[in-house]
């Protein structure tokens, strides 16, 4: 086992901040452009300096996808460089959309898709947003048409794509109910009723709690 692989390995059991930004610092070291030791030391920032830094998860982006591009990967669920890449997009996704960025968190978007074909890593919720963003609503009932992948962001985004191209209301109603059997949360977060706490993240599961 290589230097490399132990610090990936002690990296999946860190118990500690400490830990975590040891193992990041030993990985730059052996690589500036390791994408593990880019996206840990990233992850460690403040909310405001994640956001200055960017160029780090840029970085880290760039290094996986060309590192995946040389892969034959079979499925990515299982595979280290696959699941970090779709999490570095997710990341990066959604810091670019707080940035206003629509069009860049569109292109991430639709490539985090390409290698997340079932959403287990929330594709879609950043797919969703970045089209709204971008006022997309056409393009977003013309995609969720060809989606394989149910998602509570796709219901969502259809009920909103769906009041913005004026379609029926009985149309809009019947999408409105579908989306709120999935998680009737989604509303009360989004008007500040509710809120998530800390580390609290709102399931992309289908399947009753």
């Amino acid at each position: 086992m290589t230097e490399r692989e132990e610090l990936l390995e002690r990296l999946d059991n860190v118990s500690s901040e400490s830990e975590v930004a040891d193992i990041a610092d030993n990985l730059l070291a052996i690589n500036p452009r390791d994408p593990y030791g880019l996206f840990a030391s990233w992850g460690l920032l403040e909310h405001d300096e994640q956001q200055e830094r960017l160029d780090m998860l840029y970085e880290a982006y760039e290094a996986t996808h060309s590192l995946l591009h040389d892969k034959d990967v079979q499925d990515p669920y299982s595979d280290r460089d696959s699941m970090l890449f779709m999490s570095i997009s997710l990341y990066l996704g959604f810091a670019l959309l707080e940035k206003g960025e629509g069009e860049e968190a569109l292109t991430v978007g639709h490539t985090l898709t390409h290698h997340d074909e079932e959403n287990l890593c929330s594709s879609r919720a950043l797919l969703y947003a970045a089209m709204a963003q971008l006022n997309m609503w056409n393009e977003i009932l013309d995609y969720l048409m060809e989606d394989k992948a149910e998602s509570i962001a796709g219901a969502y985004a259809e009920v909103l794509a769906m009041l913005e191209t004026d379609e029926p209301r009985k149309d809009v109603d019947e999408a409105l109910f579908d989306a709120v059997s999935l998680d009737p949360r989604i509303p009360l977060y989004i008007i500040g009723i509710l809120e998530l706490k800390d580390g609290e993240e709102i399931s992309n599961d289908l399947e009753p709690d």
